[in-house]
């Protein structure tokens, strides 16, 4: 009986045993990874035998004996099953077992050539199939060590400390011109020359300078308040007035000599026009060139109209001197060729040619100067600055701070703005005073007028036709004498404030002067091809990557008659290259009215990347000295894969458990178990036939 019990049940239970074991393993293995999963990487080093082994090379070759002893444990429950279902693969054989058939089947788990016999495979399928599961076992031990990987990772939680960073300190005199002192007191002068210089660099590369941070791989965040653009398009009643201002003093001021496709100025709540007329009235009309005015909310007015800025009209023969694009008399002519014509065949000339034909394309948008809270998040991941801005209002209910300028400041100031929290030594004198809301006033005014300087003014084309048979259908300067401005929005702008030192960078305007002028700078102009006739820096900006602005970006010259290198080679027609320069499609600029809000505070923030400009930290008004910085620093870390760790090793387990079933069912069908050695060999083949007999 005894040894009865050992034939049927060592291979069985040695098969569940293995299958067990290598399970148990597996989890073993798991637990293991899972305990490194996320922590430090040891750098240090294990002294064994004399010999020095680093801790992570022996983390890594544990989870190597691990995988080698699972796949050990499921290879002997494969092979136990093999070795039954050959043997009863022999005896059920419908010829009876060969000697060749014997050497192909019993050597498949030695022999892995065998497995590319298909005539083993025709006759010993599930020995053959028990064979392939044996040898595909041990791909499991190869994938799932390689589970367990060193990453580099930031350090969580990340370590902070107070330091010192740039700051915009706006309760100081270092964003203005020195003041001098007048009739009225100490004048504003316009920015400084630090400010002048961050404003003109950031309006033309359109980024944030790059802020000096304390440390490398660092960030930290800050919360002050500062000015701020919120700007909207003008629609309406509001808009037509703005317009019919631009156009009446094109046309009764200037003659139609400048056809204006770009103006900025500033304006008052209720009075938004660029135009006003000065005293006594015969003297003509003032565009509106200062940074801001004072007394009254600061606004920036931005109007662009292509439309009138891609046609240049000449005077005709009949009519010399009047240069006006108004259709209704044959007084003039206008310089392009019957195919840019703007009337339809058949349309009355008037109704094509009139304000709206002109203003289809315009857009007028009003920018207003608020105070805002800034959130300003600084991160540095080596060289690369990332600064994430939010603006808000630092009021309760969300509405924003208007800010009014002032010109001159007297000294005391009126009693609303002192600030006696300071105290003089000495008995004799009186109570110190320091006008915080005066000074950071006067901070607002120099950024807003380093800004807007960029902006104020007009820009125009230059044409240059001079022969009379460009010219085609007569129009007349009489068609909007009825647009002239009222009397009650006549103002007096002149002495409003001292702005001759200002830089006007932003601020200004393109248009476009007719040729045949009898003005000497006009005629010299004239003999020369088209250009552009300009008195703003806007064209150095990034706002001119803007669609509002792709008609300046664009130019391509006002009088037809004069062609240009890069149209003439870069015609569609000519060849399979259309353009010779690089230029953004329509569609892909951005919005002017995004651009003036975001250029806007780019500036502002950028100020901490001037030296001159920090705080001063000795003042009782300066921010704080000390921020929270965070350092994004990085280590090695284990990561593990679980989920490839459990597919390589639950596929090995699940054919095991299959080559165990068929392990079973051969032993019940053989009536009893087998052992894979030289007795049995020898007891089971003595009768095997030879397939081939030898002379």
């Amino acid at each position: 009986m005894a040894g009865f019990l050992q034939i049927h049940y060592v291979a069985p239970l040695s098969m569940v045993g293995a299958l067990l074991a290598g399970f148990v393993l597996a989890l073993g293995h798991h637990l293991f990874y899972a305990s490194l999963a996320g922590t430090v990487a040891p750098t240090g080093t294990y002294d064994i035998a004399g010999a020095n082994i680093s801790k992570q090379q022996l983390n890594t070759a544990v989870g190597t004996a691990f995988g080698f002893l699972v796949k050990s444990c499921l290879t002997i429950t494969t092979s136990i099953a093999f070795v039954q279902a050959f043997w009863r693969a022999i005896w059920t054989s419908r010829k009876g077992p060969t000697i060749a058939s014997l050497d192909s089947t019993y050597t498949l788990l030695s022999d892995f050539l065998g497995l590319f016999k298909p005539s083993v495979w025709l006759h010993f399928p599930v020995p053959m199939l028990l064979a392939f599961i044996a040898w595909c076992t041990p791909i499991a031990s190869i994938i799932t060590p390689a589970t367990l990987s060193v990453q580099t990772a930031l350090v969580t939680p990340a370590p902070s400390q107070l330091m010192q960073v740039p700051n915009l300190d706006l309760t100081n005199l270092d964003f203005v011109a020195p003041m001098a002192e007048g009739p009225s007191g100490f004048c504003f002068n316009g920015p400084s020359q630090p400010v002048r210089r961050v404003a003109a660099a950031v309006a033309a590369q359109g980024e944030i300078l790059r802020i000096q941070p304390p440390e490398s791989n660092v960030s930290w965040a800050l919360e002050f308040a500062a000015p701020s653009l919120r700007c909207h398009e003008v629609e309406g009643a509001q808009r037509s007035t703005t317009f019919n201002n631009i156009l009446n003093n094109w046309a009764n001021v200037s003659n139609c000599a400048h056809a204006p496709g770009y103006l900025a100025w500033t304006g008052e709540t209720n009075m938004t026009t660029p135009f006003t007329r000065t005293e006594p009235p015969t003297s003509g009309t003032v565009f509106q060139s200062a940074p801001f005015l004072y007394g009254v909310p600061a606004s920036l007015y931005v109007a662009t109209m292509p439309q009138i800025f891609d046609v240049a009209f000449v005077p005709s023969t009949a009519q010399t001197g009047e240069m006006c694009n108004f259709v209704g008399s044959n007084s003039l002519m206008y310089s392009y060729p019957i195919a840019d014509d703007l009337c339809l065949p058949g349309q009355d000339r008037p109704a094509c040619y009139g304000q709206e034909a002109w203003l289809t394309d315009a857009t007028l948008i009003q920018c207003d100067l608020v105070n805002s809270t800034y959130s300003v998040a600084f991160e540095y991941a080596g060289e690369t600055q990332t600064i994430d801005v939010i603006t808000g209002s630092p009021q309760d209910n969300g509405e924003h701070t208007s800010i009014v300028p002032r010109e001159c400041f007297t000294s005391p100031d009126p009693a609303e703005f002192r600030d006696s929290t300071l105290a003089c030594n000495g008995t004799q004198l009186g109570q110190c005073t320091f006008n915080t809301a005066a000074t950071r006033l006067l901070s607002y005014q120099g950024i807003a007028s380093a800004f807007s300087g960029k902006q104020i003014h007009v820009v125009n084309p230059l044409g240059s036709a001079t022969s009379s048979q460009d010219r085609g259908v007569p129009i007349s300067c009489s068609h909007w004498s009825q647009l002239a401005v009222p009397s009650e929005v006549e103002r007096e702008v002149l002495g409003r404030g001292r702005n001759e030192a200002m830089l006007f960078y932003i601020m200004g305007g393109y248009s476009v002067p007719t040729p045949d002028l009898e003005v000497a700078q006009i005629a010299s102009i004239t003999s020369k091809t088209p250009g552009l006739f300009q008195n703003s820096s806007i064209t150095t900006t990034i706002l001119m990557d803007t669609e509002q602005m792709a008609f300046v970006s664009d130019f391509n010259g006002v009088n037809k008659t004069y062609t240009y290198l890069q149209l003439d080679i870069g015609q569609p027609n000519a060849s399979t290259f259309h353009g010779v320069s690089n230029k953004l499609p329509a569609g892909q600029r951005g919005d002017l009215r995004t651009a003036l809000q975001t250029l806007f505070e780019n500036i502002t923030i950028s100020f901490m990347a001037e030296d001159y400009l920090q705080s001063n930290y000795s003042s009782p008004y300066a921010p704080a000295q000390l921020t929270n910085v965070t350092f994004n620093r990085y280590h090695n870390v284990y990561e593990y894969s679980t989920r490839t760790l459990w597919v390589a090793y639950g596929l090995a387990i699940l054919f095991t458990v299959l080559s165990l079933v068929i392990g079973i069912i051969s032993i019940a069908l053989n009536q009893g178990s087998f052992r894979n050695d030289f007795s049995t060999v020898l007891r089971t083949t003595k009768t095997a036939a030879f397939k081939y007999r030898c002379p």
